[in-house]
């Protein structure tokens, strides 16, 4: 990357960041500010929440509009499983 993108990506960044702890946003909210940013920065590609939360000055309210995943599930429990790799037999 050239001295000129990692500047414009960092400015991406520090918007969207400013614009995430303004207020408490939705996940298409979250999306749309996201979008407008590299736009408006001429950015090649639209970072990933990590490459963003990386450029520092994340408060927490733009952590969690950045890092919130939803789960939906009929019963309202999320089963989670945890697979350890096999091993051969000694």
């Amino acid at each position: 990357m050239s001295a000129t993108h990692d500047a414009r990506l960092a400015g991406a960044c520090a918007e969207i960041l400013g614009a995430l702890d303004a207020a408490e946003r939705g996940a298409a909210e979250v999306r749309r500010i996201v979008r407008a940013a590299c736009s408006r920065h001429s950015l090649e590609r639209i970072p990933s929440n990590v490459e963003i939360l990386a450029h520092g000055g994340a408060t927490r309210r733009a952590r969690d509009a950045l890092l919130k995943r939803p789960v939906k599930t009929a019963s309202g429990v999320a089963v989670v499983s945890v697979m350890p790799m096999p091993y051969a037999c000694p």
